[in-house]
């Protein structure tokens, strides 16, 4: 199952997380718990520095949170993948990382 936090963060991008959110539940059979948090690039960086010693902006970073790997995180900066794809691609960047 996928829970989406921060979905304000889209709403400048052209993409509608809730259908896509309800698509991959849908069309996987998750084992895992996952929850998709979309931060900014201040955040997204700080994590990258602080889990991966990489002082630098990223796209997603993702984390198993649990020793039997049941539930996990991803981290997707919607900021960076908009400077770095361009409208068409930029919803298609965010389905490959989110799957």
């Amino acid at each position: 199952m996928i829970t989406v936090f921060n979905k304000e963060k889209l709403e400048e991008f052209p993409i509608d997380i809730n259908k896509l959110i309800k698509l991959l539940n849908k069309e996987f059979s998750f084992v895992k718990k996952v929850n998709v948090i979309f931060v900014d690039e201040g955040k997204i960086k700080e994590l990258n520095k602080e889990y991966r010693q990489k002082n630098e902006v990223t796209d997603v970073l993702s984390f198993n949170i649990d020793f039997d790997d049941t539930f996990g995180e991803i981290y997707i900066c919607p900021e960076y993948v908009i400077k770095n794809f361009n409208e068409e691609k930029y919803i298609e960047e965010i389905i490959r990382l989110l799957v």
